[in-house]
C-alpha cells in the first residue's frame, strides 16, 4: 500500500482537482493523509466531505505552524503504507501515475521511485513549461543514493516520487526552516540502495500565486539553516571538493544577503523571530563559513570569525546608509 501525504493550508480553489486526480486512480491500493494547519477557508470542509464518501481519506487539524515540516512531524506516525508520496494541495497526477510507480518500484526494487515531474501551468502545454525526466531525458537509469542525493543537491533530479517510508521514520523531518523538508528528501535520497525513474506524471502547479514558493514572508530567510545542513550532508557523502566547495560559496552568499536584508528591516520583523533568526544565522555561520573563498572583502573578512562576521554585516549596513544620505 502507498501512504499519500497532503498537508492543507487555505488550499479551496484548487484541492477538489487535487483530490480527484487521486481518487480516480487506475490503482486502488493507497491512503490519503491529510493534515490541515488550521485553514481558515473552505478546506478542512472539503477534505471532510472527501473522507465521508472514501474511507481512503483520512483528515486530521493540527494547530497552525505555518510550514510543511510541521506536517510532516504531524503525519508521520499514521502512515502504514510501504511508501510514501508527497503532494501538495494544488499538485496533480496522471491518471496512472500510481499504477506506473508502483509496476517501476517491483520491476527494480528501489527505495524511491520518481516520476516525470511537469511544472504545470493551466493555461500552457507540456512542450512550454518544464520537466524533470529521469537523469537528462534517461528513464533507465538506476542510482545509488550518493549519485541521487548529488543530483538532486544541483537540483538536476526532482524530489518529488514514492519513498520507502522506512527511510523516512528513520531519517524523520527537522523543523529547523519551512523548507526543511527539501533538506530530508536529499537526505532520504542519499540513504536509498537504489533509486529508479518512471514515465508516471506528477504534475507540480505553478500558476498558484498563493503557493509558499511563490510569496516571500520572513520565514523565507530561514533558509541560510538548511542551506549549512544541506553542505553538512555534501560533506559527509564525500562529494567531490569543488562541488563541496562551490556550495559552500554559494550558501554563504545567501547567509549574508539575508542577514543584510533582516537587520535592514529590523523594523517589520518581530521581535521574538528577529531572535530566532538570529540563532539560525549563527548555527548556519559555523556550519559555512571555514574555507569561504568568494572574492569580495566582505566575504573574506566575515568569513575569519563570527563577531568580524557581525561587524562586517554593520558596516556595509551603515555605508549603504551614507550612500543614500
Amino acid at each position: 500500500m502507498i501512504s499519500i501525504f497532503i498537508p492543507t493550508y487555505n488550499g479551496e480553489k484548487y484541492l477538489v482537482k487535487t483530490l480527484e486526480s487521486l481518487i480516480t486512480q487506475t490503482y486502488k491500493g493507497f491512503e490519503v493523509i491529510c493534515v490541515d494547519d488550521e485553514s481558515t477557508d473552505r478546506t478542512f470542509e472539503i477534505l471532510k466531505s472527501y473522507a465521508k464518501n472514501d474511507t481512503r481519506i483520512q483528515v486530521f487539524q493540527k494547530q497552525h505552524e505555518g510550514d510543511v515540516p510541521h506536517s510532516w512531524n504531524y503525519a508521520i506516525p499514521y502512515f502504514k503504507g510501504e511508501y510514501v508520496l508527497y503532494m501538495s494541495q494544488d499538485d496533480l497526477l496522471a491518471p496512472d501515475a500510481l499504477e506506473k510507480m508502483v509496476a517501476r518500484q517491483k520491476e527494480t526494487d528501489a527505495d524511491a521511485v520518481l516520476p516525470i515531474v511537469v511544472y504545470y501551468e493551466e493555461d500552457k502545454s507540456i512542450d512550454e513549461v518544464q520537466c524533470y525526466k529521469g537523469v537528462k531525458g534517461d528513464l533507465m537509469r538506476i542510482l545509488i543514493g550518493n549519485e541521487a542525493f548529488k543530483l538532486m543537491l544541483d537540483y538536476e533530479i526532482s524530489g518529488f516520487g514514492l519513498w520507502k517510508t522506512e527511510i523516512i521514520k528513520h531519517i524523520g523531518m527537522r523543523i529547523e526552516a519551512y523548507n526543511s523538508d527539501e533538506l530530508a528528501q536529499r537526505e532520504w535520497a542519499a540513504n536509498c540502495q537504489r533509486v529508479a525513474f518512471s514515465n508516471a506524471i506528477f504534475y507540480y502547479r505553478r500558476d498558484n500565486p498563493q503557493a509558499i514558493t511563490r510569496t516571500f514572508a520572513t520565514r523565507d530567510l530561514f533558509c541560510s539553516i538548511t542551506d549549512a545542513r544541506l553542505l553538512e550532508l555534501a560533506i559527509q557523502n564525500q562529494l567531490d571538493e569543488d562541488v563541496i566547495q562551490t556550495h559552500r560559496n554559494e550558501y554563504y552568499k545567501s547567509l549574508w544577503w539575508n542577514v543584510m536584508y533582516s537587520m535592514s528591516h529590523q523594523k517589520d520583523i518581530a521581535k521574538n523571530e528577529m531572535i530566532q533568526l538570529k540563532s539560525a544565522f549563527s548555527k548556519a555561520y559555523q556550519i559555512l563559513h571555514q574555507g569561504v573563498t568568494l572574492p569580495k572583502w566582505y566575504y573574506r573578512l566575515s568569513a575569519l570569525g563570527e563577531p568580524l562576521f557581525w561587524m562586517t554585516i554593520y558596516l556595509k549596513l551603515f555605508i549603504a546608509k551614507v550612500r543614500n544620505v
